[in-house]
Parts: structure tokens; C-alpha cells; sequence
């Protein structure tokens, strides 16, 4: 099979592509934009490079989508990062007459809905789906005081994922001192009611909004604040996998998603908190689970029907911290609190292109 990876997105491609690698047989060619990662142009499950010079304009990015089918005859072309999304859901019909295979893609408002809390929050209101108590920045500075929790607070940048532009406030006051203060765009921001408990997510591939294949982790340590942790566990966590099934069906959801939701520490309530619409950084730890996530989609764009993978559950750590602490362990003797094939690592050392060019920029960088 021959698949066109649309975008090399920096924290995003390599897991996609490294996955895509694990299926024998597979020839895939990408296409990059200026800002894309270098060290992923290394993986020697790249067979092929195209390079986008243009930004923000869609009719010359997909002028460039179009150049690249026709050299390259994917049979599927796959999006990667948010960006591919996007055009792919806005210029569906202008993409549908290339001679090759697109993953199903949404309504391009329906993809707003989700990416964006804001209008996220009012789609779970609507369907009355679970989430923390959510307001438009308006409606809570009109909102009387007394009528409100106590707190605490977040304010959560709208359009922002991976933990960034959160603040948490203690308190209603608080809060409220700040947004009279600051002053920021209503358009861009949203307040959710802070509730004590446990991340998990769930990352989906979806057909008309029915759920095809899925996996679910939970976090095992906290790196820092809101921002993406190293240690997962992979397994089912009880009550998520309903009310994820609820808001993809409820937004008709086509292709690959990745959810965060909230278990609630004292009643075990699971929330909806946001919506990735693309692939994740923990991508690997799906595949090792035995969910081939990026093969799945690329079988669900060939119109093809497949038995929902059968999963394992496992721990999982992610490469950077990973090799530090397992260097770590072994210069002391000590036994590691994971294995290393309980890593990505494994998936390196098959492709060790990438992060031996990533070394040779920083040694040239810093000797030269």
C-alpha cells in the first residue's frame, strides 16, 4: 500500500509514521510545510519527501497536495496535524476528485465545534453529555456572584491543547479581579469549574460517528501542571468509553480523535473535557497496546470493514524521559520501574535515522 502523509507535524508525524513502518509492505511519502520536523525527514520508513514553501494559503497547499498525488499514486492520503485536517474537511469536494483515497473527513463546523471549548462546551450542553460546569467568558462576569461555586477556577485559552494557556483561580473573586484587569478576548477564552480527580484519555477511529477501534490511558505521573505527562497506563478506565461514544455520535464523528476527560475523585463521574481532532503524541503507546491506529485509518479510506483490534493493557513511557531513567537505573544497578519494551524505544531502535540527526545538529551546533 502506498500512503501520503498530509503535514510532518513536529510531536505528531514520527508516531504516525513509525507506526505505519510496523506494517510490512508499506511505502509512504509526506509532505512537509517550513516548520515541520528535520528529524523526521531521517526515518528510513519515509520513502519519498515533498516540500510545502507556502503557509496559510489554502489553494497553494492543496495545489501542492494535488502535485504530490499525481508523482507519488498513494492510495491513500491520510491527515496528520491540525492543519491537514482543516483543509481537508473545508475542500472535500475538490479533494474528492484526486485518484487515490481520503479518510472520511467531517463537516468543517462540526470540526470547529469540537476543536474549540467554547463551542465545545455548548455541543455538551445541547446533548446534556457530561463536563465540568462550563461558561462563556460573558455569561460568568454576568453571572451574580453568589449564585456560583466558590471555586476554583480555570480559564482556558479556547484554541490551545496540551495543557497550554490554562490558569487556575482559587477563587470566584479571584477570577473575576483578573478578567476586570486583563481584559481577555471572550472569543478566545472559556471558564470550566476546577474539579479534583483523574485525566484519562481516549483515542478513537470512528465511521459516521459509531466508534471502530479505541484505546484508553490514564496518566502515572504528573510532568508539571496541565502540560502532557511521560508514564501511561494502558486499559480501560470504567465509564469512558460510554460517554465518549455519546458526543462522537452525537457530532457524527469521521477519522481519528484523542479525548481528555476527567474521572471525578469522590464520585467516579467520568466529564468531557476537550477534544484533539487529529492524531497524539502518545500514538506509539496505542500501537504497542495492539491498536494501529494510522493502519486502521488508512484501511477504513480503502473502504475496507475489520473486527475492532483486540487490545492489551500495558504501561507505557515515552521516549525522552524513558531513556533517562532507564540510563539512570542501569549506571546504579538498580532495576527499572519499567521494561524497555514498556517504551517507545523499541520503535527507535528499529528507525534510528531521526534522533542520530537530531544529535549531529546539536554536537555541530554546539562545536562548531
Amino acid at each position: 500500500m502506498r500512503i501520503l502523509l498530509f503535514y510532518g507535524h513536529p510531536t505528531l508525524f514520527l508516531p504516525y509514521l513509525r507506526s505505519l513502518g510496523e506494517v510490512p509492505g508499506m511505502k509512504v511519502a509526506a509532505m512537509f510545510r517550513p516548520q515541520d520536523s528535520r528529524t523526521a525527514r531521517k526515518s528510513r520508513h519515509l520513502c519519498r519527501r515533498y516540500e510545502v514553501r507556502t503557509e496559510n494559503d489554502d489553494d497553494a497547499e492543496l495545489r501542492a497536495l494535488e502535485a504530490a498525488s499525481r508523482d507519488f499514486h498513494p492510495d491513500v492520503i491520510l491527515p496528520v496535524c491540525d492543519r491537514a485536517h482543516e483543509l481537508l474537511s473545508r475542500h472535500q469536494e475538490r479533494l474528492a476528485a484526486l485518484p487515490c483515497r481520503l479518510l472520511p473527513a467531517v463537516p468543517e463546523q462540526t470540526l470547529l465545534d469540537a476543536r474549540d471549548k467554547r463551542r465545545l462546551s455548548l455541543v455538551l450542553r445541547r446533548h446534556g453529555l457530561p463536563h465540568p460546569q462550563t461558561f462563556q467568558l460573558q455569561e460568568f462576569v454576568e453571572s451574580q456572584p453568589e449564585t456560583l461555586p466558590e471555586g476554583p477556577w480555570l480559564l482556558k485559552a479556547a484554541n490551545l491543547n496540551g495543557g497550554r494557556g490554562i490558569t487556575r483561580f482559587e477563587t470566584t473573586a479571584e477570577l473575576l479581579a483578573h478578567l476586570a484587569s486583563a481584559r481577555p478576548d471572550p472569543a478566545e477564552h472559556v471558564v470550566q469549574q476546577w474539579i479534583g480527580g483523574e485525566v484519562v484519555n481516549c483515542n478513537v477511529l470512528c465511521q459516521a460517528g459509531r466508534i471502530l477501534a479505541h484505546t484508553t490511558h490514564r496518566s502515572l505521573e504528573t510532568a508539571n501542571g496541565f502540560t502532557p505527562h511521560y508514564e501511561l497506563e494502558f486499559g480501560e478506565v470504567p465509564g469512558v468509553l460510554p460517554a465518549v461514544a455519546d458526543l462522537m455520535a452525537a457530532l457524527g464523528w469521521n477519522g481519528v480523535a484523542n479525548l481528555d476527560l476527567l474521572r471525578e475523585r469522590k464520585t467516579g463521574r467520568v466529564l468531557i473535557l476537550e477534544v484533539n481532532a487529529r492524531s497524539w503524541s502518545s500514538l506509539l503507546g496505542s500501537t504497542a497496546a495492539g491498536v494501529n491506529f494510522p493502519w486502521l485509518a488508512a484501511r477504513l479510506a480503502l473502504g475496507e470493514t475489520f473486527e475492532s483490534p483486540q487490545k492489551r493493557s500495558l504501561r507505557f513511557k515515552l521516549r525522552l524521559d524513558a531513556a533517562r531513567q532507564l540510563a539512570v537505573s542501569w549506571l546504579r544497578f538498580r532495576r527499572p520501574r519499567f521494561a524497555f519494551r514498556e517504551t517507545d524505544l523499541p520503535f527507535t531502535v528499529r528507525d534510528p535515522g531521526p534522533e542520530l540527526y537530531g544529535l549531529a545538529r546539536q554536537l555541530w551546533r554546539r562545536f562548531r
